[in-house]
């Protein structure tokens, strides 16, 4: 493809999805345009996990929503305790954190089940189903 073809390449449907300090942005893969803004309020990292290429799982402290890629609207939107671990199995989303896991209905997010593992200790938790797994790691 010639630079003035890639150039003059129409918008793709899908964006590049960008997420960062509390904020997920959408772009135009090919011009890196602005489609799209949503603000969580938060400065905090965000966490994303795709559920296929019409939506996105996000994550960031004290929130769990589901956004539509194509428009950044929200979905749905939950508050949520501390969470580090993030795995999207449709038709669930599972979370984990502190040592708790909670279980939300993708389609709404509301929590389908929860297990606090009460006296089992505390610490990050890794998720896994099938070959879908999700880990914290930590640095310094």
């Amino acid at each position: 493809m010639s630079n003035a073809a890639y150039r003059d390449a129409p918008a793709s449907p899908m964006p590049l999805i960008v997420a960062f300090g509390g904020r997920v942005f959408g772009l135009d893969p090919h011009t890196g345009a602005r489609r799209w803004r949503v603000d969580f309020g938060t400065q905090s990292t965000v966490r994303l996990a795709p559920v296929n290429d019409t939506a996105v799982i996000v994550r960031t402290i004290g929130v769990l929503a589901l956004i539509a890629t194509e428009t950044g609207a929200v979905v749905w939107r939950h508050d949520v305790k501390a969470v580090d671990g993030l795995l999207v199995a449709p038709p669930y989303v599972h979370v984990a954190g502190g040592g708790e896991v909670r279980c939300h209905a993708l389609h709404d997010g509301k929590v389908l089940w929860a297990d606090e593992f009460k006296g089992e200790g505390l610490g990050d938790v890794t998720l896994a189903l099938g070959q879908r797994f999700t880990q914290v790691d930590r640095t310094g």
